[in-house]
């Protein structure tokens, strides 16, 4: 981080599947660049305010504290959230909100505290934050919090980066707080179209190309960092588990379905039993790539119109729960060692 922060290629992309602990590990990498290189100022951006509160009630939270002081001693997370409704007005005044200025005016005299500001996407991108007209100044004069956040030359640590999507405006906020290096935790990132004509193609938009750590679906499990799954699936006939559709294109407006050397096309509206009479319960190309049970079509896909069925879906249903209370029982009866 230290050696790359002046160069384009600074900012760094952490791949880790769903479920394995990003907001562990983006926490505890605060605290080890705190301990080994003295960095203190730390912003988090998540795409949503829904997100921010997890992420917030787990970094706040008693056990996550406990856990972190076993390898950090007495150093802690002063952890400073803002809100929308922070910069409204009081008594006539308008300041900064109060976490906000917490966090720029934090300085190195605690050494042992680490400051952390925690916002989502929309509230750093909102006017709020670009507006002058405070009647409060902070670092250097400024009366803009944007402003303001620039001058404590944070690292940013974006939470589910392909909602980020770098030519976007959200982005391009992050960019203005004039990061020393971007950190990106998440299992998807955003696509990057390159090329035109026939040399164009989408690929993940890593920021030197690929990620700099992935932690892919098979070490997950291996290492014990997910669960394994069983699949289980009601019984079709050999004719009706034969009988299926492949996704031969589809577009925002046409869906084309093969099977063998027949080709069917389906407009937005049309029914999927015009194709084929065992697509039943009503399903239509709703366009976009979608079915209208919310099905999302690709090319290559297989459909089973047998599995369309309302009495089949009841079954997995009712088969999911026979099969689950089974596990169950059968965890709770087992012998302790």
């Amino acid at each position: 981080i230290l050696y790359y922060r002046d160069r384009d290629d600074k900012n760094i992309d952490i791949k880790m599947e769903t479920g394995t602990g990003k907001t562990y590990v983006y926490t505890r990498a605060m605290y080890e660049l705190h301990q080994r290189f003295g960095i203190f100022k730390f912003v988090i951006v998540v795409p949503t305010p829904a997100i921010k509160e997890g992420t917030k009630n787990f970094i706040q939270s008693s056990y996550a504290k406990q856990h972190f002081a076993q390898f950090y001693g007495n150093t802690r997370i002063d952890l400073n959230v803002i809100n929308a409704g922070d910069f409204k007005a009081k008594s006539g005044r308008k300041n900064f909100p109060a976490h906000l200025t917490n966090f720029i005016e934090g300085s190195r005299q605690n050494a042992n505290t680490i400051q952390v500001l925690l916002i989502n996407a929309g509230m750093l991108n909102s006017k709020s934050m670009k507006k002058s007209d405070y009647d409060q100044t902070l670092i250097g004069g400024t009366t803009q919090p944007l402003e303001a956040i620039q001058q404590t030359r944070p690292i940013v640590i974006i939470d589910e980066p392909h909602r980020f999507p770098r030519d976007k405006a959200n982005y391009k906020a992050i960019e203005a707080l004039k990061p020393q290096t971007i950190i990106r935790f998440g299992a998807t990132f955003p696509d990057v179209t390159v090329g035109s004509g026939r040399n164009r193609q989408v690929k993940k938009d890593y920021y030197r190309g690929e990620p700099q750590y992935n932690l892919n679906a098979v070490d997950s499990f291996n290492n014990g960092l997910v669960k394994g799954i069983d699949i289980f699936y009601p019984n079709l006939s050999e004719q009706q588990a034969r009988k299926s559709w492949i996704v031969d294109k589809v577009s925002a407006k046409e869906l084309i379905l093969k099977q063998g050397d027949i080709h069917k096309t389906l407009y937005v509206g049309d029914n999927l039993s015009d194709v084929d009479d065992d697509f039943e319960g009503d399903v239509v190309y709703a366009g976009s790539k979608v079915l209208s049970n919310d099905l999302e079509l690709s090319k290559g896909m297989i459909l089973i119109p047998g599995t369309f069925q309302a009495s089949y879906q009841e079954m997995i249903i009712e088969d999911a729960l026979n099969e689950h209370f089974r596990k169950e029982q059968e965890n709770f009866f087992r012998l302790n060692n």
